[in-house]
């Protein structure tokens, strides 16, 4: 994720006229979605471990329950954030409407997921 922001920084400048080097922003935006790409399967792998850890544990079946309920939203995230850094990675090989539709949707369950639990 790092990389992004100091990628992301050169194709904002550009946006705003401070950078003028086209090919140096086109490779950012690329490298960026390929960093992004990259992330979802690392995280779908490691949702993987930590669900094969959750049921190797001793945890009670309720505490199991709810990590298993929180890894089971966020790998539905990531499999459907996967196809919309695919399409910014590799543009014309995914429809647009399709990706800005899952897009949506990931980021609803991104809302949810960082939303404050209520205090109770």
């Amino acid at each position: 994720m790092s990389w992004f922001v100091v990628l992301d920084h050169y194709t904002w400048l550009y946006k705003v006229n401070l950078a003028h080097n086209t090919y140096i922003k086109d490779q950012c935006e690329y490298l960026g979605a390929l960093g992004w790409l990259l992330d979802c399967i690392t995280c779908l792998i490691k949702n993987f471990v930590i669900y094969r850890e959750i049921e190797a544990s001793k945890l009670s079946k309720g505490e199991k329950a709810k990590k298993l309920r929180d890894l089971l939203i966020d790998t539905i995230r990531l499999i459907l954030d996967t196809p919309v850094a695919y399409y910014f990675t590799f543009p014309g090989k995914i429809n647009g409407k399709t990706a800005g539709l899952l897009g949506t949707v990931t980021s609803i369950i991104g809302m949810f997921q960082m939303w404050p639990a209520p205090i109770v």
